[in-house]
């Protein structure tokens, strides 16, 4: 009976079976992490854009700071939001939706950005 030796970049379909759904998507994305990290320091580029620590304070953009100026001296307004109804045909998984959505708001921060005044400034 041939032996057959798997490399830790090779799964096989046993490994697959044993593997639950969100621990094999959270190793897939820190294998891709690793890999961009990888391509980022090969270019140079490893300290260019660094992930700030959650919970940071960090100050606003001008264009931030001229948007909530603005919202500050006229008050809420819908000027800047952008409405879109779609309607879906077929069946619907409301799992996956959520999920989809959650996956999509977690990868861009800028969807979970609030801006608030501090110190006499505006941050986000």
């Amino acid at each position: 009976m041939p032996t057959t030796l798997a490399t830790p970049l090779q799964r096989t379909a046993a490994d697959a079976e044993r593997t639950p759904p969100a621990a094999a998507d959270a190793a897939g994305r820190a294998a891709r992490e690793r890999l961009l990290q990888l391509r980022l320091k090969r270019r140079g580029l490893v300290d260019a854009i660094g992930r700030r620590d959650p919970g940071a304070v960090v100050p606003a953009t001008p264009a931030q700071q001229s948007l909530w100026f603005l919202d500050q001296l006229s008050g809420p307004s819908d000027t800047y939001h952008i409405v879109r109804a779609y309607r879906l045909q077929g069946d619907l998984a409301p799992c996956a939706l959520n999920a989809a959505l959650t996956d999509l708001v977690q990868r861009h921060e800028v969807l979970r950005s609030a801006l608030c005044a501090h110190d006499g400034g505006v941050v986000q």
